[in-house]
């Protein structure tokens, strides 16, 4: 499988001076959005491999990624404060469990941009580079949102992949007071595959080098074991072969000192 990051790809449309970007919020395309996954869909097809299905969630996720990258002025999967675009979608899909992958493009030209235009050059580009196509071609993923953010003569593009291996029947609040009881009712996707059978909690933050070692835990089991407060990711184990799981991301969720800090769920829109 790809592996969660990718080199990015710039092409240049015409080139402009820096003092025409204008100031204001990023606008968003969904019309280059849904031709893009339109073409991601046909290359795929062509090429014997299943469409993917578009998830409203990870196409928001993937929408603001492209406008922090316009507002704060970078392009990169990492974002100033280190965060990737796996630690973006643990923390903002409440629902999913699964691998996920990122492609990333930029245009520079003259605005307005025209969404066919977005989508053919972005796509263009992305097929001459080996790791970008080898993310289009991945026959893991199953799931893929798109978003698209313009100002002034920049537009960037986030393409996010996910190999869904379960979905949480709902979404798993941001955070829990210790000893609260988790809710981890997972549906297998496909749906007639294995269904995950345990689970455990990995320490992300404060100290994600942190040396823990995370306790399995049956997805019976209603209480966490968690000794403190700190961000935990939940990775969620499917039966593989005989004694073996596969291992898989969810939710990540913070464990609170106090009850006044208790977040309320995502859900499924921003």
């Amino acid at each position: 499988m790809a592996g969660f990051l990718n080199v990015p790809f710039v092409f240049f449309l015409v080139t402009v001076t820096a003092n025409l970007v204008p100031q204001e919020p990023p606008e968003r395309s969904r019309e280059a959005e849904q031709l893009i996954f339109r073409a991601t869909n046909e290359y795929r097809i062509n090429h014997q491999l299943a469409p993917l299905v578009w998830d409203d969630r990870l196409a928001d996720i993937a929408y603001g990624h492209s406008a922090d990258m316009i507002e704060r002025d970078f392009f990169d999967h990492v974002n100033p404060e280190g965060e990737n675009g796996l630690y973006r979608n643990v923390r903002l899909h409440r629902r999913f469990i699964g691998n996920t992958g990122e492609n990333l493009s930029i245009l520079i030209g003259s605005p307005p941009f025209d969404p066919s235009e977005i989508s053919s050059r972005t796509f263009e580009g992305w097929l001459r580079s080996p790791r970008h196509l080898a993310n289009l071609m991945d026959r893991a993923f199953t799931h893929i949102g798109i978003g698209v953010a313009m100002r002034g003569v920049e537009a960037k593009v986030t393409q996010n992949f996910m190999q869904v291996r379960g979905i949480l029947k709902e979404p798993l609040p941001d955070s829990l007071a210790p000893g609260e009881k988790l809710k981890l009712e997972v549906v297998p996707f496909p749906e007639k595959s294995p269904k995950a059978k345990k689970y455990y909690l990995d320490f992300l933050q404060p100290d994600p080098k942190k040396d823990s070692q995370p306790t399995l835990l049956d997805l019976s089991v209603a209480r966490p074991s968690v000794p403190e407060a700190g961000r935990y990711g939940i990775h969620f184990c499917f039966p593989l072969r005989g004694t073996f799981f596969e291992d898989f991301p969810g939710p990540s969720i913070e464990i609170t000192k106090d009850l006044k800090d208790l977040k309320a769920p995502a859900g499924d829109k921003p």
